[in-house]
């Protein structure tokens, strides 16, 4: 998934050439997106009586980590959303993980099924229109620095 925000790698063959600006928007998009998944799934995990108590723990941590994430407000220097791309690498590790519990939890054979289905990793980032204006911006933005270089190579 981290293939669709190439300011944190740049694109490669088969990937998109310019970078992608992420938002704190995509970012609290994608936890929005999550949240109902994992308040459901900690709710399965408190119906089930058949989870063993290291896997109802690990998942309990798991999920109040969940939680710090999902509270914290994305922060904002200016124009600019510090911190977006790496708070979107997070958040699709959580997304992740969500799917990771959600399986243990239902072949576990604890007779414990997920009552909410896998995310699906449709969130706001992967709007084609939201993505092809982030491209455009990011061009901008580069032939902006481009000729901004070369004008002070030319002095």
């Amino acid at each position: 998934m981290s293939g669709r925000y190439p300011v944190r790698t740049m694109g490669a063959i088969g990937g998109t050439i310019l970078p992608t600006y992420v938002t704190n928007t995509d970012v609290r998009a994608l936890k929005n997106r999550l949240n109902p998944f994992v308040v459901a799934l900690s709710n399965d995990v408190a119906a089930c009586a058949g989870i063993p108590d290291a896997t109802r723990s690990a998942y309990q941590s798991w999920a109040a980590a969940w939680t710090t994430y999902y509270q914290t407000e994305e922060a904002t220097i200016g124009p600019f959303d510090w911190g977006a791309a790496a708070a979107m690498d997070q958040g699709e590790t959580y997304e992740k993980d969500l799917q990771s519990w959600q399986q243990k939890i239902a072949s576990g054979g604890w007779n414990c099924a997920p009552t909410a289905p896998l995310p699906s990793g449709t969130g706001a980032a992967d709007d084609s229109t939201h993505t092809t204006i982030r491209v455009v911006a990011a061009a901008a933005i580069v032939i902006a620095l481009v000729v901004g270089v070369r004008e002070v190579m030319k002095k």
